[in-house]
């Protein structure tokens, strides 16, 4: 199967939650040298994890809606008006819309530094608002969300209502260092009310004592804990 022949059932929609940020890609010409200039390629574009879930979405034909938050700024009006084809449920607030800086290295590998900005503002109350007024099929939460300690009632709030009303629900695991940070026990505790979890190897194994990945993405089921779903 191509990516081009997937098919999305009719009138089934999918709610991503997650990050918009502006990406500021910065492809380095070599090792970088220490307090000194390193020549690179540098430019600008839309990003965020959850932006990107919902616009490749999109282009593979769902419908989609695009839960997150930006700022009061040019930035936030820019990346938004990028999702032509994602219906975006976007809160404003008073903080910057994030940025993202991507260190590429010569031989692919990235390093981020993040200044999350408007996306530790969105609140659980626009979340749920927003899940409800779409009426999803599906939902999906960027793992950036559930990391971020400003923006993880709202995470935990979208998995929550899809969970209670047995809609199916997914989360990325996002990033290794943040897991890291936020603890195993926590992080598994939040997939007890997902169907799917996504992660490359360096993110399952943060949360599991054994890799559950081998060479390719695999489904991962989690415990559940006893609801009125179960």
């Amino acid at each position: 199967m191509t990516i081009s022949s997937l098919a999305f059932p009719e009138q089934q929609r999918i709610a991503v939650v997650g990050d918009l940020v502006t990406d500021v890609l910065a492809l380095a010409s070599g090792p970088l040298w220490t307090d000194s200039d390193t020549p690179a390629r540098i430019r600008l574009t839309g990003g965020g994890a959850g932006a990107n879930t919902a616009a490749w979405l999109a282009e593979l034909g769902a419908a989609v809606t695009f839960v997150c938050a930006v700022g009061d700024d040019d930035t936030g009006r820019a990346r938004t008006s990028e999702l032509r084809s994602v219906d975006v449920a976007a809160l404003t607030t008073a903080e910057p819309t994030g940025t993202v800086v991507v260190l590429v290295r010569p031989d692919g590998g990235r390093s981020m530094l993040p200044d999350r900005g408007a996306n530790d503002r969105l609140t659980a109350e626009h979340v749920t608002s927003a899940l409800a007024a779409c009426t999803p099929a599906h939902v999906h939460v960027s793992g950036y969300t559930l990391l971020g300690a400003g923006s993880r009632a709202a995470g935990l709030a979208a998995l929550a209502w899809a969970y209670e009303r047995g809609i199916e629900c997914s989360a990325s695991l996002a990033s290794a260092a943040p897991l890291v940070a936020t603890g195993a026990a926590a992080v598994r505790e939040w997939l007890t009310r997902t169907d799917v979890v996504l992660a490359n190897h360096d993110e399952a194994l943060v949360v599991t004592p054994v890799s559950p990945i081998r060479r390719e993405p695999r489904r991962r089921r989690w415990p559940r804990a006893a609801s009125p779903r179960s």
